[in-house]
């Protein structure tokens, strides 16, 4: 079950961190217009981040208990 739970995991990270240059790379264009653009810019991305967790886990919670417990052998 960890494999999958990593899985899950490691695909959202690797999304998180492919786009990590390009999201500071907008903030630091926004900061020096405006600082508090640059702060909303940068909480509205890392809250979007976090509701995607919920129903991320959710989804994964449903398939590990599907895949483990329908295949009891």
């Amino acid at each position: 079950m960890t494999k999958d739970v990593r899985a899950a995991r490691d695909a959202f990270e690797e999304r998180i961190f492919s786009r990590q240059k390009e999201i500071e790379d907008e903030a630091l264009r926004r900061l020096p217009k405006s600082p508090k653009a640059a702060r909303e810019f940068l909480t509205k991305y890392c809250v979007g981040l976090m509701e995607e967790v919920p129903p991320m886990f959710i989804k994964l919670r449903e398939s590990l208990m599907t895949k483990y417990t329908n295949n009891r052998e």
